[in-house]
């Protein structure tokens, strides 16, 4: 396939780590990124690589990556990402790649994919029953919610609160430097929705909406957000301020069943789908474009 140097559609339904305002932030954060536009006829695609160098060994990595369209196929694709790095790539695709020459890494992560009603009272039924339970109680705990822009601060308190909650829980997340980032370059796509009760804030989450399409990107929860299922309140709120404004689809993240059962009942609670991705791998240097 015919490569070029340029941005993917923004409108599209593309994953965050795909999006042009995803590239933004990277870029402001001092990473090297190349956007790269994929043609061969009427078939065309995308790809976005995050270029990283080991030891003096350029190693790029495309992550749910390449975006195929108008009937590209994924190991051409692969292929001529490929040929027009330097070094090592590294793959995760959203599906499986069938192309001989790659060394699997990890396998398939899945995610939770959650399909957005305009109609409030649509979305709302299509909740699980002890979800929407929940949320109605959550509801009559008279909790404010306010919803604004994320500052480009990174002293700001959500970051800080979830930095220690990530230690104690011994999670890994992507650094606050990316959030601050894609607030600072897409100040209208960074979204903080927080609960306050009695005056203080009791929970908060962050939204990075991308096209047609937002991610959760991180969140916190003191005590008496968990005694009052803020959070539960919280992703409503983003789910029905999302669908007013056009967006299609939140992407709730990765779905471990067995190490997160309680997380990944919230998650799927909602009326998510669950979705396999399609591993990572590594095209080393010699493998050849098609």
């Amino acid at each position: 396939m015919k490569i070029t140097h340029a941005p993917a559609p923004s409108a599209s339904l593309l994953p965050l780590q795909q999006h042009p305002a995803y590239a933004r932030a990277l870029r402001a954060g001092g990473r090297c990124v190349e956007e790269l536009c994929l043609t061969s006829g009427t078939a065309s695609g995308s790809a976005l690589a995050l270029r990283r160098s080991f030891a003096g060994f350029p190693v790029s990595l495309v992550s749910r990556g390449p975006i195929l369209d108008r009937g590209a196929e994924q190991a051409d694709a692969i292929g001529s990402v490929r040929g027009h790095l330097r070094g090592a790539v590294i793959f995760s695709p959203d599906h499986p790649p069938a192309m001989r020459g790659l060394v699997p890494l990890m396998t398939a992560a899945h995610v939770a994919e959650w399909r957005l009603h305009s109609n409030a009272a649509d979305l709302r039924a299509a909740l699980r029953v002890k979800w929407r339970n929940r949320l109605t109680r959550a509801e009559a705990e008279d909790t404010e919610v306010r919803v604004s822009p994320m500052p480009a601060d990174p002293s700001h308190w959500l970051f800080a609160r979830e930095a220690a909650l990530r230690r104690r829980r011994k999670y890994r997340a992507l650094p606050a430097w990316l959030a601050v980032a894609y607030a600072a370059t897409s100040p209208d796509l960074a979204w903080l929705f927080e609960a306050r009760k009695n005056g203080e804030t009791v929970a908060g989450m962050l939204f990075l909406r991308h096209g047609g399409a937002a991610t959760y990107h991180m969140g916190w929860s003191g005590d008496e957000g968990r005694r009052v299922s803020a959070h539960t309140l919280l992703l409503w709120r983003a789910a029905t301020f999302f669908a007013q404004r056009g967006v299609e689809r939140i992407d709730l993240g990765t779905v471990d069943t067995e190490s997160s059962p309680g997380l990944a009942r919230f998650k799927l609670g909602t009326g998510a789908k669950l979705r396999p991705l399609g591993g990572t791998w590594l095209a080393p240097p010699w493998l050849q474009a098609c």
